[in-house]
């Protein structure tokens, strides 16, 4: 909380007015319109809004009356935009900024594709294949732990709303402004909770939880 406040601090100072960014409005536009594809791309994109549009709040308005008014583009770009989010971190089905991440340096699956029978097999139909069980799987165990969680009484269900609600919300904003795997990273330990509660869920043991201590 405290960086979002001292960038909010010194915009203050800068421009007179407290806010955290002032391109909310710019990022929207790159994840919206017929001609974008949800996430980063080189092609120009974007929706074309009145002249009079000047503000990033007018234009962050003006956006969201486009998704309201295109429903089935609204409906392509949120699929494309849950994709990346939760897509791999390389291999075909993998879209995002995570170019200067260290584990794509040592990744056995990069090193495979600089080959070009590897690049076959990494971004064929075998690869695509494998991407496609990773992100169903991964995705799947997540909200599968949510649900199995959630029913498991009071106590799991506060860990399913406490987990759920920093994806929820990033999914949110993806499902607003462009899909990116870069952006999963911060809230990736409560993906894993609610994976591991996914997995927890397929065993036959059954869960059996301690009652609490009374404090006398």
């Amino acid at each position: 909380m405290l960086a979002p406040m001292s960038l909010g601090l010194r915009n203050k100072e800068a421009t007179g007015k407290f806010f955290i960014s002032n391109n909310l409005g710019v990022t929207m536009n790159v994840g919206a319109g017929p001609d974008s594809n949800g996430g980063y791309t080189n092609k120009a994109t974007g929706v074309e809004c009145p002249s009079d549009v000047k503000t990033d709040n007018q234009k962050v308005i003006c956006i969201l009356k486009w998704y309201a008014t295109n429903p089935l583009e609204t409906a392509r770009l949120s699929y494309n935009k849950t994709l990346y989010l939760f897509s791999p971190w390389s291999g075909p089905l993998a879209n995002g900024t995570m170019a200067r991440n260290p584990w794509l340096k040592i990744n056995p699956v990069q090193s495979t594709a600089k080959t070009e029978d590897g690049w076959k097999m990494v971004y064929g139909g075998f690869g695509k294949v494998v991407s496609w069980i990773w992100f169903l799987g991964s995705f799947g165990l997540m909200i599968w732990g949510a649900v199995w969680l959630w029913r498991k009484g009071e106590e799991l269900r506060m860990l399913a709303f406490w987990a759920g609600i920093p994806v929820a919300v990033s999914w949110l904003v993806a499902l607003g402004t462009i899909g990116d795997h870069r952006f999963r990273i911060p809230v990736m330990p409560f993906i894993f909770v609610l994976q591991l509660a996914g997995i927890r869920s397929l065993s036959k043991k059954p869960l059996v939880l301690k009652p609490t201590a009374k404090k006398r």
